[in-house]
């Protein structure tokens, strides 16, 4: 017998709000907002909404026992069509627990995988940082983040490197360098909460000597490499920081930015540097280029 209702409800991005809304005011035990595209989550860090989804799929999750039809009603009122509608009966589970177990860890080559802390690493694993799925801020299932961890995987840390997460969410970027042997890591973000999960992901995988700092309070530095996986707009809005925090020579590593928005950020950031096109992934671009 089913102990749960799920009803989901597809729509452009500019409707989420309202279609929230209309879910809390019919007592829905949870809403969540995910891609109707089937692609991954992307945020704009600078106000993070999903500004990469043309069209999103609000889902609210209700008691089985509670009638949904006004809920549907409320949808039909606010302009949904029937087909954008979809009702589910679910059964009583611990889904997050399900989902947990479905993960895998992943492999970024020269011995660096991302796992689940209730995963066994592979014994091919020589650098293993652990990070819960479902996180948030990214945990390398996405392109963008896949990129920045098989670039670093594939560089020689020599032990003295220091190394910035510029935008760091989880920090996995960060604590990937410092398991693959960078020197001194740290890295910033503009969101508070974003910190805590990097310093307790840092705690998690004995990186507390990590620090995680606003963007604001990291002061100018000389690093050796700096990786920003950030959006092509925050990433021109940055810029300046991003200079000051390199030495002459040192090397920058962008992503987070569309193939065809490739040109323009290395526009953006002449004549300091000399960007090149790295690698690309689906219709995701890594750009790395030394400061003049």
């Amino acid at each position: 017998m089913a102990e749960w209702r799920e009803i989901s409800a597809r729509v452009a991005k500019a409707e989420v709000v309202k279609i929230e809304k209309i879910f809390e005011d019919h007592a829905a035990l949870a809403v969540t907002v995910s891609s109707a595209e089937h692609t991954q989550e992307i945020f704009d860090l600078l106000d993070q909404q999903y500004r990469l989804w043309r069209f999103v799929e609000v889902t609210g999750l209700f008691n089985a026992s509670d009638k949904h039809e006004p809920v549907l009603v409320a949808l039909a009122n606010a302009g949904l069509a029937e087909e954008d509608i979809e009702v589910s009966e679910l059964a009583d589970q611990d889904w997050v627990l399900r989902w947990q177990q479905a993960q895998q860890p992943l492999d970024f080559g020269h011995g660096l995988f991302i796992c689940p802390p209730n995963v066994a690493p592979p014994a091919e694993a020589e650098y293993i940082v652990l990070l819960e799925p479902g996180m948030a801020f990214g945990t390398g299932t996405h392109p963008t983040t896949a990129m920045c961890l098989n670039w670093i995987a594939a560089r020689p840390w020599d032990g003295e490197m220091q190394m910035i997460d510029f935008g760091c969410g989880s920090g996995v970027l960060a604590m990937a360098a410092s398991k693959c042997g960078a020197g001194k890591v740290c890295g910033c973000d503009i969101d508070a909460q974003a910190l805590e999960v990097a310093c307790a992901n840092a705690a998690l995988n004995g990186c507390s000597d990590i620090p995680f700092y606003l963007n604001n309070e990291l002061q100018p530095g000389e690093a050796d490499v700096l990786i920003a996986n950030i959006l092509l707009e925050p990433l021109i809005t940055e810029k300046q920081k991003i200079i000051k925090h390199l030495k002459t020579g040192g090397v920058l590593v962008l992503s987070g930015i569309l193939n065809d928005q490739t040109d323009r950020l290395k526009s953006a950031f002449a004549p300091e540097f000399a960007l090149e096109l790295s690698c690309t992934e689906q219709d995701w671009a890594l750009m790395v280029g030394e400061k003049r």
